[in-house]
């Protein structure tokens, strides 16, 4: 087991810092000094490595998100702290690595997609649901519609060529993005509680939950 978690470990580290087609079974063995008949007696090719990693990713999303979620009772700073989550652990990423994800390794990204369009559409769901009782969210939106509009629109601005063209820091387009989708929905208590809200900026970055 502990052979393993060395294999996964190492494999995703060289796989964000130069995506995964450019990273080998041969590369990761040299990095962790094995054989690479070792790394095939833990994981039997690439493919299964990759998704292998995928899910321990999947799964610690899902721990923190529902953290998140079950310590922050006020839903708008809750959407604030997931989003800086999100923003945290996509920053890390080599673009690469979501390319390669869709060409060649395409079950271990509808994994990721999975994740997106059911855990997080569930928690805005939850989110706007709490908003609604504390009076922070209006009553007069489909909550359905909303909440896969929302996560669509987060999550493609790490694959929208078009914005990526502007040279724009991704944070600050997620940010924008549910700054925008928060006072849409929002009642005046709920303006006003935005207001609260402290957002990342080009020289600031809001800290990742703990």
């Amino acid at each position: 087991m502990e052979l393993m978690v060395r294999i996964q470990q190492t494999a995703d580290r060289l796989f964000h810092r130069f995506g995964i087609r450019s990273v080998t079974m041969d590369d990761v063995a040299k990095e962790i000094s094995v054989s690479k008949k070792t790394i095939y007696s833990c994981f039997r090719d690439k493919n299964e490595l990759v998704l292998s990693i995928i899910n321990e990713h999947v799964k610690e999303n899902d721990d923190q998100i529902n953290a998140i979620v079950d310590s922050e009772s006020n839903p708008i700073k809750r959407f604030a702290q997931i989003a800086a989550y999100i923003i945290q652990r996509h920053n890390q990423l080599n673009p690469a690595l979501i390319n390669d994800l869709k060409k060649y390794h395409p079950e271990a990204y509808e994994k990721i997609s999975r994740f997106r369009e059911e855990k997080v559409i569930m928690h805005v769901m939850r989110s706007i649901t709490d908003g609604r009782e504390q009076g922070l969210f209006r009553a007069d939106f489909n909550d359905i519609v909303i909440a896969h509009a929302f996560s669509a629109l987060t999550f493609a601005i790490f694959e929208s060529e078009s914005l990526a063209a502007l040279n724009i820091d991704h944070k600050i387009s997620v940010v924008e993005i549910i700054k925008y989708h928060l006072r849409s929905i929002s009642t005046i208590s709920g303006l006003e509680e935005l207001e609260k809200v402290t957002w990342p900026n080009h020289s600031t970055f809001i800290e990742e939950p703990k």
